[in-house]
């Protein structure tokens, strides 16, 4: 059973690890009392208990940095792939999903009060907002306030973003979604430039690779601060970006573009049957934005396939570059986009969508 979102057994481990240690300290303490009262303190013991001492100090700086981390730091990273990490998606993600398992306090089935639009928004961990801990600081219901803000409820926006999807899962929740008959007036897929990765055998490669070299050592896999550092150091050895991000860049060059190509038709084809408005956002990644990002050229590929295909389509690089200098993602050690960086999201999304025929009311 979760305690202060960490494990029960590893709470009782930590607190049995710091009440030992505090026993061995009295222990030490007394043993050199008694040793120094009795003469008996010599030179080779000075140095066992020297020795002693420095082990326990060791032991005791990774205890505080234990007890620091479980009880005070509370972050997300870019991966999840800290306990710190992980046990934040826990409270933060996983503890705010709905009925259907989105992180929105509303559902599908939800009904709509008479009159009232509705946004879909369909995404990536971009969207579903990680590194936020409020769902109230997202795009999606920045957005719904701003086409709401004088108290009546013209248009409802639907958050099904979902860390870990791509463009092939994306296609198959849209066409699920608008199977159930539900009323939706508008489709919104938030396209991350590695939405592309599940056609991209090598990216999938990569990352079953990193997902192979996860540590398995107890010492590390069962604790919060040695956790941390061990994925800190690994960072520092290997910067896995570093290869990452090059497969991303190619693959819009190889035929896994054909594959996002047919998704993003296959999509647009399934809401012109539901009678519904499908529209394209351009997310890029928050890291080495500017005239030099490489991924510049994956961005006027989307814009042109979306131009082509008559979808309307926003892309939000010129927004976010223009303000790189400024604090806009989440951490060090998260680039997802934090509350300010939604903010200016939300702003551009309801300039673009505010005159939108699908979502403007007959009586304004």
């Amino acid at each position: 059973m979760p305690i202060f979102w960490t494990e029960a057994d590893y709470l009782a481990v930590l607190a049995a690890w710091v009440a030992g240690l505090g026993c061995a300290l009295v222990g030490l303490l007394k043993l050199r009392r008694r040793w120094r009262i009795g003469g008996k303190l010599t030179r080779i013991r000075t140095r066992v208990l020297g020795a002693a001492l420095a082990v326990w100090s060791l032991l005791a700086l990774v205890a505080a940095g234990e007890v620091v981390f479980v009880f005070f730091v509370d972050q997300s990273d870019a991966f999840n792939g800290t306990n710190v990490s992980k046990r934040w998606f826990r409270r933060y993600i996983d503890a705010q999903r709905n009925d259907d398992g989105f992180r929105d306090r509303r559902t599908l089935r939800t009904r709509l009060p008479p009159g009232t639009k509705r946004i879909v928004v369909f995404g990536d961990s971009y969207v579903a907002g990680h590194g936020l801990k409020r769902m109230e600081d997202r795009f999606t219901e920045r957005l719904e306030r701003a086409f709401n803000a004088d108290g009546r409820e013209r248009v409802w926006v639907l958050n099904l973003g979902e860390p870990g999807y791509e463009v092939t899962l994306i296609e198959g929740l849209v066409k699920a979604v608008l199977a159930q008959g539900e009323p939706v007036d508008m489709v919104v897929y938030c396209y991350m430039l590695n939405d592309i990765e599940g056609y991209d055998p090598r990216t999938e490669e990569f990352l079953r690779d990193i997902n192979r070299r996860q540590p398995t050592h107890p010492l590390i896999t069962r604790t919060y601060f040695v956790n941390w550092v061990y994925f800190r150091l690994q960072q520092l050895r290997q910067n896995a970006a570093v290869n990452y991000f090059p497969h991303l860049v190619d693959s819009y060059q190889t035929s896994a573009w054909n594959g996002v190509d047919r998704s993003l038709s296959n999509i647009q084809r399934a809401c012109e049957s539901a009678g519904v408005e499908f529209r394209l956002v351009l997310f890029p990644f928050m890291q080495g934005l500017g005239p030099d990002s490489p991924f510049l050229p994956a961005h006027r590929t989307l814009a042109d396939w979306a131009r082509g295909h008559g979808v309307p389509c926003l892309d939000l690089e010129p927004l976010l570059s223009a303000h790189r200098h400024e604090p806009i993602y989440v951490n060090s050690f998260d680039s997802h986009p934090n509350e300010y960086a939604h903010r200016l999201i939300a702003d551009a999304l309801y300039e673009w969508l505010k005159n939108a025929p699908r979502l403007v009311h007959s009586d304004g």
